[in-house]
């Protein structure tokens, strides 16, 4: 929930790495809490930042539940990045998965 304290600024932290990057990969996990406050608003210092290396990926894509739910999750989650990111784009969020753990009907759903 983005309570958790540390002992250290861990969103400085990030974006001072950002700035010595060449891409920035966001992961974002359907299961877990991929919306919550503090992950956006980290988000959006990204992208207005670092607007052109900055790239989005949902990760454990292949435990999002079915085909409709996966659809559903990807939805959401481009619509609240969409509203928070400086993009002169189109918003790319790739998927991905461990193949190897996934079941047969998965692998030849789900896009890796």
């Amino acid at each position: 929930d983005g309570t958790l304290k540390y002992p250290f600024a861990v969103d400085d932290a990030i974006m001072e790495a950002a700035e010595h990057a060449n891409v920035v990969l966001v992961f974002l996990d359907p299961i877990g809490k991929a919306l919550v406050e503090r992950t956006m608003k980290l988000v959006e210092r990204l992208s207005k930042r670092h607007v052109g290396k900055v790239f989005y990926c949902l990760s454990k894509f292949d435990t999002a539940g079915d085909q409709t739910d996966r659809v559903n999750v990807v939805s959401q989650i481009v619509q609240e990045l969409q509203s928070r990111v400086a993009s002169s784009h189109a918003l790319k969020l790739y998927t991905i998965y461990i193949p190897d753990r996934a079941d047969e009907a998965t692998r030849k759903t789900c896009p890796n």
